[in-house]
């Protein structure tokens, strides 16, 4: 299923795709329980529908199931009443969220588009990974904010969401322990980075002589440059595990103002999902909900990565992969 969070009579609401509407789930789940003459219909799929993506997962498979239930009754009686209730919204009127708005941890792997691999001089043979604010994550269609902050880029990448706790879990289990994937907009800003670079002298014992050296080594903290407000757009969809054969036989593309920046396969990205969750659960517990970005996709060859600019070009920014959907979001300075 096509899984969504967006705003329904004024509140938070999951939702399903069906024929180009967005179907708010508890609603549809009501009407599909009284057509059964199931009594305290209304309870039970408050219950089994909670607005929070991350609660609905946790339900696990009686979430999916009262989901399916849903979509079968809206296949066969249609969603005239529910349009009729302001229970469907035409997608194109849709006001998402981020498809799990609220996640415990939003991991993102480094350096794991070829391109970027074949730039970096030196790379250790595991994922490398860090953490954006859970301020970040925005829905489909909602602004991307730019303060005046110089060079801002977009990064499109796919983004695997957990659906079963995971702590040291191998890479031959792990997609038992993935609920779905959606498309990221990895939004980064190299001129912060530039601007919060900072030096830091380390000393050692040369192991010829034992005399004590220095050596000045330059690094940036990860959280300013890639954690502004809405540096995480996100959806329009949670598309489930069982609707994707392979995460890794997807093309991910990305346009700004109708320009290609970026065209890359999800095969080419040097750790695949297995690796990656087998390490990060190595070392933190990933919790139902929890997203991770798997790295950035290759730029084209038409517009290098650094020259397409957000700050200085504006207009709108899309992310797309192949059977998760497109992501659309204009640029609003503030």
């Amino acid at each position: 299923m096509k899984l969504a969070t967006f705003i329904s009579r004024g509140e938070p609401r999951l939702g399903f795709s069906f024929g180009g509407f967005v179907v708010d789930l508890r609603s549809a789940l009501e009407a599909a329980l009284r057509a059964r003459s199931i009594r305290g219909a209304a309870s039970i799929a408050e219950q089994l529908s909670p607005p929070d993506m991350r609660e609905f997962i946790l339900l696990g498979e009686e979430g999916a199931a009262a989901a399916r239930t849903a979509l079968a009754h809206v296949e066969v009686e249609g969603i005239d009443g529910l349009i009729a209730a302001k229970a469907a919204v035409a997608f194109e009127e849709a006001e998402f969220l981020a498809p799990v708005h609220r996640p415990r941890n939003l991991f993102c792997v480094a350096v794991n588009g070829a391109a970027l691999v074949e730039l970096a001089p030196k790379l250790p043979d595991y994922p490398v990974y860090f953490l954006k604010p859970n301020s970040t994550l925005t829905g489909h269609r909602q602004p991307i904010e730019l303060p005046p902050i110089g060079n801002t880029i977009p990064e499109a990448e796919l983004a695997v969401i957990i659906g079963r706790k995971m702590s040291r879990v191998p890479a031959a289990d792990v997609y038992d322990h993935v609920y779905g994937y959606s498309v990221m907009n990895e939004v980064t800003s190299p001129q912060i980075r530039q601007d919060d670079l900072l030096i830091s002298r380390i000393s050692g014992r040369n192991p010829a002589t034992g005399e004590l050296e220095f050596e000045d080594v330059p690094f940036t903290a990860l959280a300013r440059h890639k954690g502004l407000d809405s540096f995480a757009p996100m959806g329009p969809w949670l598309v489930t595990r069982d609707e994707i054969d392979d995460p890794h036989q997807l093309t991910i593309s990305g346009e700004l103002n109708g320009r290609s920046f970026c065209l890359d396969h999800t095969s080419r990205l040097r750790f695949k999902i297995p690796e990656v969750l087998e390490r990060i659960s190595h070392f933190s517990t990933l919790h139902p909900g929890d997203i991770v970005s798997m790295g950035t996709a290759s730029p084209s060859q038409e517009w290098p990565m650094l020259e397409v600019d957000l700050f200085k070009e504006g207009g709108l920014v899309s992310v797309s992969i192949e059977k998760l959907g497109v992501l659309e979001n204009p640029i609003a300075y503030i």
